[in-house]
């Protein structure tokens, strides 16, 4: 098949979806990426899938399926007064979580060997830091150095500024404190923090080894994400006592099947921010709770 015949659409930018677009484009390959946010669907390629010829094998990277109604279980995208194509949906996330990273899918496809640096990417997408650990234990390489270098690369990725920087800083300051009153150096049950943007890695980054579960509750800008026991996420999921209104968007992902993984949900009220975070936290005992925000 010729290449000219092989499209890829790039969803959200990250620095896995950075790396990918790399490879690809060190491959010669035929790339269309639209420097979309996380959450970016397949309508905003809408066009673009209506022009292509009927030849073209079309992968979508990382892109919330909003036109499944025209994708069959073979993969043909119907379009309307065109003939048919074929559709492949690259993704690790919500319902294709078991599956590998995107990274390493898109390698396989391309006949791509991973270097050192994009393995790291690869285990930094589907399981974070602990996937990064294990992976170093894997290769007998130095974990520390691997893990601060993919870590800050993904910051910069994110655009995480300065500011908000700052802002995380001195709300982690006033939670170290409070754990290492009540926890010292365990870790605990459930930590909450509040920041008032969406930069969840400048929290998980700095204190991931202080924590087994983590609401971050970015009461600005209307989203809330957990990091934890997998059973809660189920829930999560699964519970109908919570109600979400059908203009929010809900992700979830990571190692589930060894129990710890993500969930997150954006443009939700106070009072869902309110119901989910207290539904979490109905699940440990009070003095198993430790929180901060900016403003207490």
């Amino acid at each position: 098949m010729s290449k000219t015949k092989r499209v890829w659409l790039l969803g959200g930018k990250d620095l896995e979806m950075e790396e990918i677009k790399k490879i690809l484009k060190d491959k010669k390959e035929w790339v269309i990426d639209k420097d979309l946010d996380w959450g970016a669907n397949l309508v905003k390629y809408e066009d673009e899938l209506l022009g292509f010829d009927s030849d073209t094998i079309v992968y979508g990277v990382e892109l919330e399926n909003n036109l499944s109604a025209y994708i069959d279980d073979d993969c043909i995208l119907k379009r309307k007064d065109k003939e048919d194509i074929v559709y492949i949906e690259i993704d690790h996330h919500n319902l294709e979580h078991q599956k590998v990273s995107s990274l390493r899918q898109v390698a396989a496809i391309i006949d791509h060997d991973l270097s050192m640096k994009q393995k790291f990417i690869a285990a930094n997408d589907s399981g974070y830091i602990p996937a990064m650990e294990e992976l170093a234990d894997e290769l007998g390489v130095d974990k520390y150095n691997w893990i601060s270098k993919i870590r800050r690369l993904d910051r910069q990725s994110q655009g995480i500024t300065n500011f908000q920087e700052r802002q995380t800083i001195d709300v982690i300051k006033k939670f170290k404190k409070r754990k290492l009153n009540i926890y010292g150096r365990d870790k605990v049950p459930l930590v909450i923090i509040g920041i008032p943007h969406n930069k969840c890695a400048t929290v998980t980054d700095r204190i991931y080894k202080d924590y087994e579960n983590l609401i971050v509750d970015s009461y600005k800008d209307g989203e809330l994400n957990f990091y934890g026991n997998a059973e809660i996420i189920e829930e999560l999921n699964n519970n109908n006592t919570i109600k979400i209104n059908s203009d929010c968007e809900v992700w979830y992902g990571g190692n589930l099947e060894d129990g710890y993984g993500f969930w997150g949900i954006s443009n939700v009220n106070e009072q869902q921010r309110v119901d989910i975070g207290m539904y979490i936290s109905e699940q440990f005992e009070h003095g198993e709770i430790v929180q901060a925000n900016e403003y207490k």
